[in-house]
Order: structure tokens, then C-alpha cells, then sequence
């Protein structure tokens, strides 16, 4: 008896280790820890507090480039805004790989090229060979759909073998030309729950009162597309071996908030059907509270399939902007049309303290120059500082934006604690 009593109790120890240890795993990881204590790990990370600012987020922090709405030099577009993200001390930028590329980077250049030639074909063109010679450690690419998404949703047949051809083909492409390089080429979808949702107005908008009918269809066919892009750059990998130059496929969301209250999204429905190496996050929706960043990201994480092959966090911010020039947004005050600055700055902050606490590989700002009208402004060539909306980094009378001033200062003081870096 005393012998099975002693078993008993050991057994009863080990329990007790495994389950006092996973409640310490989850609650590192976030997946367990209530509203009050998020907000203050949140509060304890913030950068403007003196927490300490990684060493590599020179590496993590990057921007957009396409279709801004003025210039600021006599340089091919594509390679001056590549350039000024340069100049802000950023080694992560994101640029478009879509049909249109003669109208997303026209100022002061001559693309002389096919909206349909082949990605591969488009890689060899001089202005991204030149881009892609530029010493970033990180390329976000926005890469073109080859199939018909809209048609396939309507019942069409639709040959996906095509999109993994031309993943396949590209990534391989990659891979051999830039195989001795320490960099990395990240290929996505733009915003994909706008696609499965066939737009951005209002019909897109779902409700869990607005599902349309044929859902069950629209998720089969962008579960199917994915599989199509991934299986692409596997087969390249798998072909190529082991090269310092590495190419993962990403699934961009942007609607991960509505799928945690029941309505389908590719974060809900698709992604746990799907292996992909990681998870883009288009996150404006998120933005208006950082605990809405903080379980965005953790609902991704449980229902992502990771591939296995990107070594750290599979969950990138694909985009986060705050327009400076157009009102209150997110909650944040604004004076005369013109957000508060320091509001703005601590908003950053607060999702800076989320992504770094949630160790998020890459932080993609939307965007270097700001592409976006506002309502009512004339048409224009060229648009003042005034007619945009302010998703810049850059305004275009040359002065850096507020969101600017604050990411510059971090990444200056990469590794060490500051107080009121914003000041």
C-alpha cells in the first residue's frame, strides 16, 4: 500500500509540474491572459516608457511603395521611393508585382512592358533587378493572381495547376539569381478577404446577416488558389536546396476581427485548411484599440497551418498606416483636419509594444508617399500636402510625417532603453 500511495503521489507531481508549466507557456504566448493583465503588459512594453528596443528592428521595420501621388527627384519612380525607405534606415520593403506596374511607378519612367508578361519576365526588368541589387535584407512582394478568382467563385472552370506554374517558375527564378545572398523574398496576395469577397463597397461588408449564399464556394476556391501558390514555391525549394537566398508564400488577411465574431473570413475558414509558410496581416482594423492588435494576432496564430520553413513568428503586419491628414481616425484627436500628433505617436507605440511583445518579424508601414485623394480634390499630375489623405512617410514637400519621426527614432536607438523619444 505504501509503495502505491508513493506512485500515487509522484504521478500526482508530475501532473501537477505539466499543468502549472503550461499555464505558464500559455500565458508567455498571450493565449490565456485576461483583458486587464494584456493592457498591462502592453503599458509595461511601451518604448516611449523605457522598454527596451530590439536590436534588430532596422530588420523588422519596413515600408510600402506604390502609386504615390507625386516625386520628389528625377529618379524611375519604383527605385526613388525604394530609396527613401533606404534613407530612413529601413531594411524591409514592400512593393507591388501586379498587371499595373506601368501606372503604379509612371513618374520619370519607361516600363516598355506587357501588363501580362510572365512574373519571371518582370523580375528581369532593369528597374527591379536595380531594386533588387539594393542592399534590403527583406522584400514584400504583392504579387498578381493568374487566375480568375471572381470567375472560379461564379462557377467557372478555373486551372490552378497556372498559378502554381507561375509561383513555381518565379520563386525558382529567385532562388538561382540571388542564391548567394543573405535575403529574403516574401510573396503574397493583396488583402485577400477582399477578394474572396469580390470588392471593398458596401455588398463586402458582411454581416452575419449578409453571408451570401455561395460561401461555401468562395472558401473552397481561395482555399484552392493558396494551395496552388504554396505548393509553387515548395516544388522551387525543393528543387533548388539549400541557397542564402530564401523565398516564402504568405496569405495576406484583413478581416481577422469579423472572423472572431462569426462571420467567414480566410483567418476563420481558410487558414486552417491551408499550410502556408506565413500570415500577413492588413491591420487598419485593428488599430482603433492595441487588445484588438494583441487577439487579432493570437487568432491568427490558432488557426494558421505553418509550413515549418520560416524560422521565426509566421505572422507579419503586412500593412499599418494612420492617415495624418483627413480627421480623427482610430480614435485619435484632431485639430483644423490634422491628427494630433502625440496621440498619433502613442498609438504607435502601443501597437509597437504588441508586436514586439508578440515578436512579429516584419512591421510594414503604408506607406513612404501617400497614394490616397481626398475626397472632393481636383484631379491632378502631381498632389500637394493638402490633397492626400496622409498615409506618408514622406510628405510630398519633402518633411517627414509624424508617424515617421517616431520610427526613425526607434530604429536610431535600436537596443537600448529611451524615454520620450518623441519629443
Amino acid at each position: 500500500m505504501q509503495n502505491i500511495s508513493f506512485k500515487w503521489f509522484l504521478l500526482a507531481s508530475v501532473f501537477v509540474f505539466l499543468f502549472i508549466s503550461c499555464r505558464g507557456t500559455n500565458e508567455m504566448n498571450g493565449s490565456s491572459l485576461d483583458t486587464m493583465r494584456i493592457k498591462s503588459l502592453i503599458a509595461e512594453g511601451s518604448l516611449l516608457n523605457g522598454a527596451i528596443i530590439p536590436e534588430d528592428i532596422t530588420a523588422r521595420i519596413g515600408a510600402s511603395h506604390v502609386a504615390g501621388k507625386y516625386y520628389l527627384t528625377n529618379q524611375p519612380y519604383l527605385l526613388e521611393g525604394a530609396k527613401a525607405i533606404q534613407n530612413l534606415g529601413m531594411e524591409v520593403i514592400k512593393i507591388w508585382f501586379q498587371e499595373s506596374t506601368t501606372l503604379d511607378y509612371s513618374y520619370h519612367s519607361n516600363w516598355q512592358i506587357d501588363p501580362r508578361i510572365s512574373l519571371v519576365e518582370m523580375a528581369k526588368h532593369r528597374y527591379y533587378k536595380e531594386l533588387f541589387d539594393m542592399p534590403f535584407k527583406t522584400f514584400a512582394l504583392s504579387v498578381r493572381n493568374e487566375v480568375n478568382l471572381n470567375q472560379a467563385i461564379e462557377g467557372g472552370e478555373v486551372d490552378f495547376q497556372k498559378e502554381e506554374s507561375a509561383m513555381y517558375e518565379f520563386a525558382k527564378y529567385l532562388l538561382v539569381n540571388y542564391q548567394h545572398r543573405d535575403i529574403e523574398f516574401v510573396l503574397h496576395n493583396w488583402e485577400g478577404d477582399w477578394l474572396m469577397r469580390g470588392g471593398t463597397n458596401e455588398d463586402a461588408q458582411w454581416t452575419k446577416e449578409s453571408i451570401p449564399t455561395d460561401i461555401e464556394n468562395r472558401i473552397q476556391v481561395m482555399t484552392k488558389w493558396f494551395q496552388a501558390r504554396q505548393a509553387g514555391v515548395d516544388r522551387a525549394r525543393k528543387e533548388i536546396g539549400k541557397t542564402a537566398c530564401k523565398v516564402y508564400h504568405a496569405i495576406e488577411v484583413n478581416k481577422v476581427l469579423d472572423g472572431m465574431n462569426g462571420i467567414p473570413t480566410l483567418t476563420s475558414d481558410v487558414l486552417p485548411n491551408v499550410k502556408t509558410d506565413l500570415v500577413s496581416w492588413s491591420c487598419y482594423e485593428g488599430l482603433s484599440d492595441p487588445l484588438y492588435l494583441w487577439q487579432g494576432i493570437d487568432f491568427i496564430k490558432d488557426n494558421l497551418k505553418s509550413t515549418g520553413e520560416f524560422s521565426k513568428m509566421p505572422i507579419m503586419i503586412g500593412e499599418i498606416g494612420i492617415p495624418e491628414n483627413e480627421g480623427s481616425v482610430f480614435g485619435i484627436q484632431s485639430q483644423n483636419g490634422i491628427i494630433n500628433k502625440q496621440d498619433l505617436i502613442e498609438r504607435w507605440d502601443q501597437a509597437m509594444s504588441v508586436f514586439i511583445y508578440k515578436n512579429i518579424p516584419y512591421i510594414i508601414h503604408w506607406q513612404i508617399y501617400c497614394n490616397e485623394i481626398k475626397k472632393g480634390e481636383p484631379q491632378s499630375t502631381v498632389y500637394t500636402n493638402y490633397q492626400l489623405r496622409g498615409f506618408w512617410l514622406i510628405r510630398p514637400d519633402g518633411t517627414k510625417s509624424h508617424s515617421a519621426e517616431y520610427l526613425t527614432q526607434i530604429m536610431h536607438n535600436a537596443g537600448k532603453s529611451i524615454k520620450n523619444i518623441s519629443k
